[in-house]
Order: structure tokens, then sequence, then C-alpha cells
């Protein structure tokens, strides 16, 4: 019996030492720049009702606690989202509405272009994002949805034209499933779900933006298939709520392949990669608060949410096979960088009002419920670098969608 113990625990550790031994590119987890989430800080694991649940916490499938106004019980109710568009600027929001200014003012587009990217180089970074939800359902302990995603981001620098960043676009299915167990006043949510996606990522410099899709098409492209899984829950006691949300589960691990940007779906030109495209699982700790005002609801409600988020890796200890010091392209941030903070006010049921804390960083935004849809603006910060305060990229992002 000892002997079997002690082979188990060899077979473990030799797999471990073998994980850790791939060469491990780093790849971010499949993630939007909602303007909701945005606006409250950039997590809201504890408040994961309706279209938040799809990017936070698949615990947020069972619905939304409202009261039905006829019976006056307790419901959960779902949202449907036909179609949802968002779009981000990763450049001071404040500056592009200037160059905006300055265009419509008569002054020369591509040269005034061309001095803002310069510029929000040298101070930002720039980029931009767009991302399409298709037919995403969230109630009723389901969840299921198709997602597109594409776009360019360049990090802060003083390279101008030679400054490297990344191109992608992503195709993601999900498909979840939480259920609620009452026990005593308490209401224990469970949820987890299943992202397929296809991921392409393009590497890019600036320069070649500027010169136009045929510079585009010689260039290498990476992609390819994984498949990642997610859980999460949330205990629900009077007005408060905890949370605990674990995203990538295992380390979401993507078979990539190598070629031209012409050639994409020649599959015969395709050359698999040597390293392992890795998104590290991630851990969310999070709490919530809705103050109730009685009579006063129909005015006015609040959420409060705060959350601690972190990737499960540990300098120099292999969690699930991955050592960060030997892990390509990544840095791991530090605790302050992790702590987020987020308010919501809905008045009347149809106007929003957000602010937050993202890391240090100051964040806000507003919303309009027009029945069928929404309309959500956010204007954020969030910390490029591995502490807080090291390096801040303004963005904002906006949101138009058809929900109800």
């Amino acid at each position: 019996m000892k002997k079997k113990k002690l082979l188990t625990i060899m077979i473990m550790l030799i797999s471990l030492t073998l994980l850790g031994a791939e060469s491990l590119t780093y790849i971010p987890s499949l993630s939007w720049y909602n303007p909701r989430i945005m606006a409250m800080g950039g997590e809201v694991s504890a408040d994961p009702d309706g279209f938040s649940a799809f990017v936070s916490n698949p615990a947020g499938f069972a619905g939304e606690k409202k009261v039905d106004s006829k019976t006056g019980e307790t419901v959960r109710k779902g949202e449907f989202t036909l179609f949802s568009l968002q779009t981000a600027l990763i450049a001071n929001p404040f500056r592009a509405v200037e160059l905006a200014g300055a265009i419509d003012d008569g002054g020369d587009p591509m040269s005034l272009f061309l001095d803002f990217t310069m510029d929000q180089l040298a101070e930002n970074g720039v980029g931009a994002k767009v991302d399409l939800a298709i037919a995403a359902y969230s109630g009723g302990g389901w969840g299921f949805g198709t997602f597109l995603s594409g776009g360019a981001i360049f990090p802060q620098s003083d390279l101008a034209l030679t400054t490297e960043g990344n191109g992608y676009a992503d195709l993601t299915l999900e498909l979840g499933y939480a259920h609620v167990f009452k026990v005593s006043d308490f209401d224990i949510t469970a949820g987890g779900d299943i992202r397929p996606a296809y991921r392409m990522i393009v590497p890019l410099t600036v320069g070649n933006i500027m010169d136009g899709v045929s510079d585009l098409t010689a260039l290498p492209t990476i992609s390819g298939f994984g498949i990642a899984l997610d859980a999460g829950t949330t205990v629900e006691w009077r007005n408060l709520t905890f949370a605990v949300s674990l995203r990538d589960i295992g380390h979401t691990k993507y078979k990539m392949y190598e070629v031209p940007f012409s050639e994409l779906g020649n599959f015969s030109s395709q050359v698999a990669t040597d390293s392992v495209y890795t998104t590290p699982m991630s851990l969310t700790l999070g709490v919530g608060y809705e103050p109730r005002l009685g009579g006063l609801d129909w005015l006015v409600k609040t959420t409060m949410v705060a959350s601690y988020k972190t990737d499960l890796l540990l300098t120099g200890l292999p969690i699930l096979g991955i050592d960060p010091l030997s892990y390509y392209d990544y840095t791991q941030g530090s605790f302050y960088k992790s702590l987020h903070l987020g308010v919501e006010t809905k008045w009347l049921n149809l106007i929003y009002l957000r602010a937050g804390l993202n890391g240090g960083y100051f964040t806000a935004g507003t919303g309009l419920d027009f029945i069928i849809g929404e309309l959500n603006l956010a204007v954020f910060s969030t910390e490029t670098g591995r502490t807080a305060g090291q390096s801040s990229q303004l963005g904002a992002s906006l949101e138009l969608a058809f929900r109800w």
C-alpha cells in the first residue's frame, strides 16, 4: 500500500515537472471592455446578473432576484441579449474629443490622426477593440451565447512606428448552468460554463498599421483552438452577497499554428508553434451589498461591490504546471493592482450612474435603459505595469445593446 502511494506521488511530481517544462507563452483571458464592468472598477463577480455573468461569474446564470409586483414573491429574472455591439478606445478619451473637434474645424485628418497616435503612444498606449454578442441569454439557470472580438493594442512606448503590439480576433461559444440551493436564510448558487474558442494573433508594429493592408498580408499569423472552463458560486444573505469565481480552470491551453496572413485557411501551410499559448487560471473573491430603501426602491437602486482578483501562480512553485519565472511575456501583478471597487445606482429604472476604483485608478460611467435595450458608456484606467501606480492606461468603451 505504501509503495502504491509513493508511486502515485512520484507520478504526480513527474507530471508537474513535465508540464512545467513546456515552452509557454502568455495569452490573456477572453474578456471584454464591457462598459458596465469597466465603470464599476473592472470586476463584478459579486453582482454577476444578466450579461455580466458571461465574463465574471457563471453563478449569475441563475438570474437576478426581483420582487414580483403582483404576487410580492421573490423571483429570478433572466435576460436575453439579441445583439450587443461594444467598442473600446485605448487612448486618452479627452484627447480623442479634442482630435474630433480639430478635424471638424477643418484640420487635415491624416496629419492630426498621426500626431494623436504618436502622442498617445508616448503618454498612454493606443488601440481599439470591437466586441459583438449575438443571441446571448442568462437566467433560469442557463447561460449561452456567441461572441466575436477583434482589435489591436499597442503599449506605451517612445519607439513610435516600431512599437510592437498585437492584432487579434476571437470567436467564442459559451454554455453554462447554475443552480440555487436554499439553505435556511441563505441562497447558495453554484455555476459553471464551458467556452470553446478559436483565437488569432497577428504580431504588429504601428508602422504596419500605417502602411495599410498590403503590408499586413505578409505578416505571420498565429491561430488555434482551445477550451476554457469556469466555475463560480455566490452566497446571498439578506442584503449581502459573497462570491468566489475561478476562470480558465487548470490553465487554458491553445494549440496554435503559424501561417502567413495572406494564406489564412490554407491548412497545408500551417506550422505548429514551438510554444503552448496559455491563459493562467484566475481566482476572484468578491462581496456585494444592496441597501434596501423600502418604498423608495422604485426611485433608486444601489449596488456596491468589492473584489480581489489574481492569477493562481506562485513564483518558484508550479501550480498545475506553470512557473511564472519561465512564463514568456507574463508579469504577475501586485496585491493592490488586483483590488477592484465599484458602485452602481439605477434611477427610476431608467438611468444608470456608475463609479469605481480599478487597481487604484478612478473609473466612471453611465447608462440608459430604453426598455428593449441599453446604451452604456465608461471611462476607465487600467494598470499595465506590475504594481499599482506604475503605468496607467486610459480608455473608454461604449455599448449599444438590444436586450430585455
